[in-house]
């Protein structure tokens, strides 16, 4: 099975309106982390940047704006990935993980929010709350919640 572990941080949570920083993850293949990815990208020029999503990912409007370009991150990405299927095959795909996960859906409602920390909380999963907002760790901690949530829903 391939996996694709990945991670964005924002620059808000308005998908219409906001852009992506950073997009860090972890390329899995039956079971052997095959790669790790961190990209910083600059996010769209017409974007909206708002400042208390930049406070809670410790990074400053000057730093998102002097990393690479979208286009130049794209290709890297797209490179990346190719080197682990082949697009050309319909069957050779990657299983997308990102943090959103239904198989919380019997515990969702005792949690006080959504959240990546609360969830990976209820789970027991330790938590370092100064790296949290950083794609890079926040990657690993999707990993851990993934490994949980696979290891309950086989219990039922």
């Amino acid at each position: 099975m391939k996996l694709l572990f990945f991670d964005l941080e924002t620059t808000g949570i308005k998908y219409w309106r906001n852009g992506v920083h950073q997009i860090s993850g972890e390329i899995v293949i039956d079971g052997v982390t095959k790669e790790s990815f961190n990209f910083n990208v600059c996010p769209h020029p017409q974007c909206e940047i708002e400042e208390e999503a930049l406070r809670i990912c410790n990074v400053s409007k000057e730093q998102i704006q002097a990393y690479p370009p979208m286009r130049e991150v794209y290709v890297k990405f797209v490179n990346m990935l190719s080197k682990y299927v082949d697009k050309f095959d319909k069957k050779d795909k990657f299983f997308l993980v990102g943090y959103n996960n239904a198989s919380l859906m019997r515990k969702r409602h005792e949690m006080t929010d959504f959240k990546q920390e609360t969830v990976a909380r209820a789970l027991g999963i330790q938590i370092d709350s100064a790296k949290l907002h950083d794609a890079s760790y926040d990657i690993q901690l999707t990993k851990e919640i993934y490994n949980r949530i696979s290891s309950l829903s086989f219990m039922g």
